[in-house]
């Protein structure tokens, strides 16, 4: 709430907090209250899913949409910082390390400032932890009712993120492999799994049919074939031929219809499915021919993801940067301490910011690594579960569309950790204190 405050406080307009993907999310809210339908009749909506618009029904109800969407998920912030000293105390059964991982989840920059975004990441973060957290539960006592409130959780997710779809398969194979040896009857245990997956995948099935029956979209959501096309084979399409994703973007059309159409004339009569098909067929066919290029492109959205601070959204929240399409003073191909140099003499507010917010980056992964090695998190099957459903959402985040926020929903996993190293070196810095004390 602080960094939303100080946003509408001293920022000339007010703070950026729309996004490109803010415009069709309040569409799809506005949608809701107006016509309570999702989408208009004429054109029902399929690209997004009515996770993240629900929410933004209040602040279109209740407005100003901005100011209360920031309560909102500020307050989801402070529900995901003590989910994660639940399940760090369920895990590591040390109420020091829980605190610690929950204080460094509520210090964490990123997470802070989404929190006055009109994006989805908070909201699917607290989502994936609740999911989290129960699914553990389960995995301790085996209680029906966990296993319930972990399915429902995971379609709330998916319906938010559908990057979450196929979530609900993994849980459940890990449940068989986590409790296999453990369970006294094998079936039972494989019941529960199917019914896990039944239970989390039934809202998924009856939106696709619901995408069906109103637009002939057979599947879940539209931006994942959108996704596919103009950033995956887009992205590889680029790797492939060395040139720029932008410009092949601009080639398939991206984000311009009447150039979109120009490279598919036959495509003028085509209904928006019909378009959303072969988008899909033709992505999948380019990723065929070049797995090589796809692999390795997947690969660099994942680095990249992981180490970038986020600068550029704080800059931008702050309306500090002068042209978005310029690249940062802190990037080319001068030495690390040129450009630093450069950019502190030219831009020193923003160099400070950028210089921080790779401090706290580097100190969380630094921490993160401390805790995986006091805690021997390897030999902690609660650990490894979390860290499994991180790996998840890790491999499917990469590629050319991938970059900071989507980094947000693995947050607490790596705070988790960071907690216990966190602690560990406290507790070595006071026996140290104490040593030269004496």
């Amino acid at each position: 709430m602080a960094i939303a405050a100080i946003g509408w406080a001293v920022t000339p307009g007010g703070p950026y907090v729309r996004e490109p993907d803010s415009p069709g999310y309040i569409r799809a809210a506005e949608a809701l209250v107006q016509t309570k339908s999702f989408g208009p009749p004429d054109k029902p909506e399929v690209i997004r899913t009515p996770g993240y618009p629900l929410l933004l029904t209040l602040g279109v109800l209740l407005g100003p949409l901005d100011a209360v969407t920031a309560v909102l998920q500020s307050a989801l912030g402070c529900l995901t910082a003590w989910l994660l000293y639940r399940i760090s105390l369920l895990i590591f059964e040390r109420a020091d390390w829980a605190l610690g991982g929950a204080l460094a989840y509520a210090c964490e920059p990123l997470s802070a400032l989404y929190c006055s975004k009109l994006l989805s990441e908070t909201l699917f973060t607290a989502a994936i932890a609740v999911a989290t957290l129960y699914a553990l539960r389960f995995v301790t006592s085996q209680s029906g009712l966990d296993l319930c409130a972990s399915a429902i959780a995971l379609a709330v997710a998916a319906f938010v993120r559908p990057i979450a779809y196929f979530l609900p398969l993994v849980m459940a194979g890990l449940y068989v492999a986590w409790l296999w040896n453990s369970s006294d009857s094998k079936k039972r245990l494989l019941l529960k799994s199917l019914g896990f997956a039944l239970l989390a995948f039934g809202p998924l099935v009856l939106w696709q049919a619901r995408n069906y029956a109103v637009a002939g979209y057979p599947r879940f959501s539209a931006i994942s074939d959108i996704n596919l096309y103009f950033y995956q084979a887009a992205g590889t399409l680029a790797l492939e031929r060395g040139e720029p994703i932008g410009e092949v973007q601009r080639e398939l059309g991206y984000g311009d219809e009447g150039a979109y159409l120009r490279s598919h004339p036959e495509q003028r009569s085509w209904s928006q499915v019909e378009r959303l098909q072969f988008q899909h067929d033709k992505a999948v066919c380019i990723l065929r021919e070049h797995p090589g290029a796809m692999l390795r492109m997947h690969l660099a959205g994942i680095f990249d993801m992981l180490i970038d601070p986020g600068t550029n959204a704080y800059l931008d929240f702050f309306r500090l940067r002068d042209d978005e399409r310029q690249a940062p003073l802190w990037q080319g191909d001068a030495s690390i301490v040129a450009r630093l140099r450069r950019a502190f003499r030219e831009k020193p507010l923003a160099a400070t910011i950028h210089v921080l917010l790779c401090a706290a980056l580097l100190g969380m992964y630094a921490a993160a690594i401390v805790g995986a090695i006091v805690s021997r998190v390897w030999k902690n099957r609660l650990a490894l579960f979390a860290l499994a459903v991180a790996g998840y959402l890790l491999t499917l985040s990469g590629g050319p569309a991938a970059y900071h926020r989507f980094r947000l929903p693995l947050v607490p996993v790596v705070c988790l950790l960071a907690g216990c190293g966190l602690v560990a070196l406290w507790d070595f810095l006071r026996a140290w204190r104490g040593k030269f004390a004496r």
